[in-house]
């Protein structure tokens, strides 16, 4: 069920926490998608329900923070001129008019003479298109224009309810190979309204699976905690059945501390999973990957301060996964992207250094003590 939403509303801080996961992200994703061998070859940045632009008190919205980071990039690469494509799809036409002006106001340009496409005339290889449709017609339309050829994307999936992202549009973003998702999973909303059976198709759409009715089944048998691991778990199984290799989850707590939704990423390339992860540390630093309203208005701080991981974690982890063998230090830095909470440089060094400094492992192949160089070979005793 979408909530009833006036044109702006309040910024919470759980959302302030999204936009610093997207922002974080994106910085790298426009370097390593315009740069090396991609020169000269555009990226793709949607925004599928992309609202008027701004919120009540004046925060910038997620097409205005996308923009500004694309302006940054560009002033840091004056020769370069990265080809960019941003793809803003709003159905309400208010919430749309007022999302054109403020990026008239963003780049100084007539509001008359924004049409879609559009191009800032002080950054000409930037290209912007505006749908005021739907997310599914307009996606399907793309997808269907495109034929699979389109652009390496990355894909922001942001509803204000559940009903207007099946997964049939998250599985055809994956037979792009370029694609990457960042999908709102409405939380709060989907596990209020389960039992409505008005609501069942919309559901089976959801999941792309009728496997949730198991759940549904045994109603009595699952806990609070159970049935929001269920729904968590059968969400992500399901991106990976879509083709996303790779697929990580960060919580958004309301100021009641309950969980309002899950931000989902699915990608298929582990730098892009690095990377994700890295911005993930950057708002919740205990590993946790939550953020919570509750807490940041109690501490009274926009975002909260944690203790540093235990790394003794880590190091456990890694002893048990690679006991008895020699492993590329490589591969075990992959290993702790993919398989583990940690980050894949800072956490994987320290970690490391825990169990040389208790003579659990050996090192070959490198020039300096406590240095792992990427073909340096580690020995677990």
């Amino acid at each position: 069920m979408s909530k009833r939403l006036p044109m702006l509303w309040p910024l919470q801080p759980h959302t302030a926490a999204k936009h610093q996961l997207l922002r974080k992200y994106l910085q790298v994703w426009m370097r390593v998608m315009t740069l090396g061998i991609n020169h000269n070859k555009p990226a793709i940045f949607i925004d599928g329900f992309s609202g008027p632009g701004e919120y009540e008190g004046g925060e910038d919205g997620s097409p205005v923070i996308i923009l500004k980071e694309a302006v940054e990039y560009m002033k840091q690469f004056p020769s370069h001129k990265p080809q960019l494509r941003f793809i803003f799809i709003e159905q309400n036409a208010e919430r749309f008019n007022n999302l054109k002006g403020k990026v008239c106001e963003l780049f100084n340009d007539n509001y008359h003479t924004i049409n879609s496409p559009y191009s800032p005339s002080q950054y000409n290889n930037i290209i912007i298109y505006f749908y005021n449709h739907s997310f599914i017609d307009t996606i399907n339309h793309l997808l269907d224009h495109m034929d699979g050829r389109m652009a390496p994307t990355f894909a922001f999936i942001d509803p204000f309810g559940f009903k207007d992202t099946p997964y049939e549009i998250i599985e055809r973003f994956n037979k792009n190979s370029g694609s990457e998702i960042f999908v709102n999973f409405m939380y709060e909303d989907i596990n209020r309204f389960l039992k409505l059976p008005s609501l069942q198709e919309h559901y089976h759409k959801l999941f792309g699976t009728d496997r949730w009715l198991d759940m549904l089944k045994n109603m009595n048998d699952y806990t609070p905690e159970k049935r929001r691991y269920f729904l968590h778990s059968l969400y992500q199984e399901q991106l990976k059945k879509a083709g996303y290799k790779y697929v990580i989850s960060f919580e958004l707590k309301n100021e009641k501390n309950a969980t309002e939704y899950f931000l989902y990423y699915g990608t298929s390339h582990i730098r892009g999973l690095e990377k994700m992860k890295d911005a993930m540390w950057s708002v919740d630093r205990s590993g946790a990957y939550t953020f919570s309203d509750y807490e940041a208005n109690k501490s009274q701080l926009k975002f909260i301060e944690f203790d540093e991981p235990d790394l003794n974690v880590l190091a456990d982890e890694l002893f048990n996964e690679y006991s008895g063998k020699e492993v590329l230090t490589n591969e075990l830095k992959d290993f702790v992207i993919t398989d583990t909470i940690f980050r894949k440089s800072v956490h994987s060094t320290a970690a490391l250094k825990l169990l040389e400094d208790k003579g659990l492992i050996t090192v070959k192949n490198r020039s300096r003590p406590y240095s792992y160089p990427p073909n340096s070979i580690i020995v677990f005793n």
